[in-house]
């Protein structure tokens, strides 16, 4: 069944302006796509967000922003010093039971294992400041699935 124009249902609409069916524009020709597990990356397969951990892109302090009008008070959000971690430990430890936290691991184990070892050491410390039973549990993960993966 055809959507208004009959064309088809996900022809594109709610899509954001400059973004096509498989991936967004990001300028100079370039365009991010979405690959499995969501993760967007240039064409050429560099992350094309900031901060990250393979040089580039990078803010330029240069850019001008977008001016428009606003009422009341307006302020900036320095988010550099926010506790990303007492909540997911709270979530971690009074919300999910046993199953629920087998589960939780071992997707993040599954997500992470492919990443460069220096990735997965600091998501092991990010998801250890959150409960260090988290990171302990993710840490035994990779090593239990790189062990099996080097037998294949």
């Amino acid at each position: 069944m055809g959507g208004r124009d009959g064309l088809g249902a996900d022809r594109g609409a709610g899509r954001a302006h400059g973004e096509s069916r498989r991936g967004v524009h990001i300028g100079g020709g370039q365009k991010a796509t979405l690959e499995e597990g969501g993760r967007r990356h240039s064409g050429d397969g560099a992350p094309n967000y900031h901060p990250n951990s393979f040089s580039g892109p990078v803010e330029d302090i240069k850019a001008k922003e977008t001016s428009f009008k606003v009422t009341g008070d307006v302020d900036r959000y320095n988010s550099a010093d926010d506790d990303n971690f007492t909540q997911a430990g709270i979530f971690y430890r009074e919300v999910l039971n046993e199953e629920e936290k087998s589960r939780l691991v071992s997707n993040i184990v599954h997500h992470v294992i492919d990443a460069k070892d220096f990735i997965q050491e600091r998501a092991v410390k990010n998801f250890s400041q959150a409960d260090p039973d988290y990171g302990r549990r993710i840490k035994e993960g990779l090593a239990k699935l790189k062990k099996e993966r080097a037998k294949m």
